[in-house]
């Protein structure tokens, strides 16, 4: 169970990383398009990225301090303020993908495809709450996504639906990472299949617009 804890922890820059590049393209699409949603998601995977990257960064630092069990426990109202703060974040980018399909939908490029388009908690950051209103945030969306895809199916739209749905699934899994551990590592993996699929198809979008 430590190899998967460490996989599931080394998963989470690898997403922020990938968080980022999907802002940067989003960004670039809205520089061309001038879609509103375009410019919605580029907030959401940035500050997205952000939350990721800065949880990682303070995981290892608190990893680095060797401490003992009794030293958690003296640090543990500091370990809870920083999951609070993290899981905020990410509850503003999923609000921000909500709003961004809440919007009046964009106009379609000549090939028929659409420029509306449009992202893991250690255990030790966990928090219960912020997680269920993620996943009433993040089911939402899914449901927008799907009925998206419905009534314009297309590959973009796929990969949309593709990416929320495992968004969702993520933090499903996530929810109950306290009951198994291993829920944390299915996550993580999960989680980032989703950035995946929005990276892929952010690049596809910016290269036929």
């Amino acid at each position: 169970m430590d190899g998967l804890l460490l996989i599931s922890i080394l998963a989470e820059p690898v997403s922020a990383v990938i968080s980022f590049a999907i802002g940067y393209y989003a960004y670039k699409g809205f520089r061309i398009s001038s879609a509103r949603r375009l410019f919605l998601l580029h907030l959401g995977f940035v500050i997205l990225g952000v939350a990721l990257l800065l949880r990682f960064i303070t995981f290892g630092f608190l990893l680095s301090l060797r401490f003992s069990e009794q030293n958690v426990q003296a640090v543990r109202g500091i370990i809870s303020l920083g999951g609070f703060v993290f899981s905020s974040l990410q509850l503003a980018a999923y609000i921000l993908f909500s709003v961004s399909y809440t919007s009046q939908p964009e106009s379609v490029d000549g090939n028929g495809k659409t420029l509306a388009v449009l992202p893991s908690f250690y255990l030790i950051f966990f928090n219960p709450f912020l997680e269920l209103l993620s996943l009433a945030i993040l089911g939402y969306v899914v449901a927008r996504a799907l009925i998206l895809f419905i009534y314009k199916s297309g590959g973009n739209s796929l990969l949309v639906l593709l990416g929320f749905a495992c968004f969702f699934i993520s933090h499903l899994f996530f929810l109950f990472a306290t009951v198994d551990e291993s829920l944390l590592f299915l996550g993580q993996i999960i989680q980032l299949f989703g950035f995946i699929f929005f990276l892929v198809m952010l690049t596809r979008v910016t290269r036929t617009g």
